[in-house]
Formats: structure tokens, C-alpha cells, sequence
């Protein structure tokens, strides 16, 4: 799945400068739950390719097809949850940012493996 920043969108005024980028395509890493209202996309940064959560109607969707090696992570009454398996894991995005070797591998591995599949 790849998307493209909204030309509307101002970065500066949604907090965005270094973070995106207009003109540029980006992989959705996975779909989650941003808020109790909003669905996000988890795409790797401009800011070191940090994988951030961004809300989905920031984008406009440019290929629609779903990478095959995404599971669903999690199902609520208002929202379901996409992405490869270990981003389900829980905890696995604290030990990620807390630079846990185990959980950057398999972030990593998990990356190639959706970059792979785009």
C-alpha cells in the first residue's frame, strides 16, 4: 500500500516539517487506530526513517493493494489493526524506541519484508 502526502497540507501548521514530505510516496508500514476516531498509517519517517503513526486523511492513497505478509493485528468495535505480525506483539513499539536489539531486528526484517511486498 503507498501514499502521498495531501498537496493541501501545510506541514508547518500539522506539525509535520522533517517528518514528511510533499511529493514523495510512501509505504504504509501498517493501518492502526490513531485516535478513538481516526485511522493512522505507520510509514517510515524523513526524520531517519523513523516509523511514525500519521493520520490516514493526511494522505491520498496512490496503489491500494495490501502487502501480503500483513495479518490482522487487531480487532475493536470501532476499528481493526493491519500490519506484519510482530508490530501485534505487545510492547513491541516501546522496545523498538527503547532500541531493544530483538524487537529491531524483527522491526526491520518486518519492513523488508512489506517494502518487498509494495
Amino acid at each position: 500500500m503507498k501514499i502521498s502526502l495531501r498537496n493541501d497540507v501545510d506541514l508547518q501548521a500539522e506539525n509535520l516539517h522533517g517528518w514528511l514530505l510533499h511529493g514523495k510516496s510512501y509505504v504504509v508500514l501498517s493501518v492502526e487506530q490513531y485516535s478513538s476516531d481516526e485511522i493512522g498509517f505507520r510509514v517510515a519517517s524523513e526524520d531517519s526513517g523513523q516509523p511514525v503513526v500519521f493520520r490516514a486523511s493526511l494522505f491520498d492513497v496512490i496503489d491500494s493493494t495490501l502487502p501480503k505478509c500483513w495479518k490482522v493485528l487487531a480487532v475493536r468495535s470501532t476499528a481493526i489493526d493491519l500490519g506484519p505480525e510482530p508490530f501485534g506483539q505487545t510492547g513491541f513499539w516501546e522496545k523498538c524506541f527503547d532500541r531493544d536489539p530483538v524487537a529491531l531486528n524483527e522491526y526491520l526484517e518486518s519492513k523488508e519484508q512489506v517494502m518487498g511486498d509494495s
